[in-house]
């Protein structure tokens, strides 16, 4: 930072908004387990690395604060903008582990196991053990498929379409986010679908075996028989889970893409 002219620094810091707010938001890094402080350390040490690339390839222009830079309202604009660059990016890159752990949650109530939930400190709340379970083998193939790396490229590039403060709203966003949205909720009902629709028939068969027979203690019976069925449904499906998952993030860089030529017309 030392011999940086004042427009060289305001243009720094809008270039540390936006990898803050994605840092703080990606999978595994954006997690709140991991401390704050090295978050803070992790998006400050990437824009020292990455600031003087994009100023000699012409993606930032330092010279552009001395019109945005001399304004409460022009910093106020600019560095929300940012913001919410690394909101929507950040946004995409957490869409499959958002529909993972809606699978589990669904899977596991189907399961009966709603009644033990755990504390997830990745997500500060209770979660399902099943969706703790998939989470898990979720985030361990986005490390196998260097989806971390992939995320970091892709905001690096994002300069290239998104100029700092030059994002723009349209229909193509709208739509886009209305799709997406829709999709996570594709994708929960996708993975979850095979616990689901297997103890629906049996919850099926509890009611007509409790209408047949009164003295059997369905309640009882069920949760054991359900949680057991669910967990060998479980087992057969993985290698549908791993396969659908792995698409997913294959497709995570081209929708990042076609996100970021929209937020900057490209």
């Amino acid at each position: 930072m030392i011999g940086l002219n004042e427009n060289e620094i305001l243009t720094f810091f809008a270039v540390l908004v936006r990898y803050s707010v994605l840092i703080a938001l990606i999978p595994i890094l954006g997690e709140k387990a991991v401390p704050a402080l090295v978050k803070i350390l992790l998006a400050l040490s990437i824009s020292v690395a990455l600031y003087p690339a994009l100023v000699t390839r012409g993606w930032i222009r330092p010279s552009d604060a001395a019109q945005w830079g001399t304004t409460v309202g022009g910093l106020v604009r600019v560095f929300g903008l940012e913001v919410m660059v690394g909101l929507i990016l950040g946004f995409i890159s957490r869409l499959v582990f958002d529909a993972v752990s809606m699978a589990g949650d669904i899977a596991g109530t189907a399961m009966g196991l709603a009644s033990a939930n755990l504390y997830d400190p990745q997500q500060d709340s209770q979660s399902q053990l099943l969706s703790r379970i998939q989470g898990t083998l979720a985030l361990m193939l986005f490390l196998a498929l260097d989806g971390h790396h992939l995320v970091l490229r892709a905001v690096l590039t994002s300069y290239r379409w998104i100029g700092l403060g030059e994002l723009h709203f349209d229909g193509n966003m709208a739509q886009g986010w209305l799709r997406y949205t829709g999709q996570l909720f594709r994708m929960a009902l996708q993975l979850a679908a095979p616990i689901a629709i297997v103890l629906f028939v049996v919850n099926i068969f509890y009611a007509v075996m409790a209408k047949a027979i009164p003295q059997l203690n369905i309640l009882v019976l069920s949760m054991s028989i359900s949680g057991m069925l669910g967990l060998f449904v479980l087992l057969l499906s993985m290698p549908g889970f791993f396969d659908a998952t792995r698409d997913w993030f294959s497709q995570m860089g081209d929708d990042l893409v076609q996100w970021m030529k929209w937020m900057g017309h490209g």
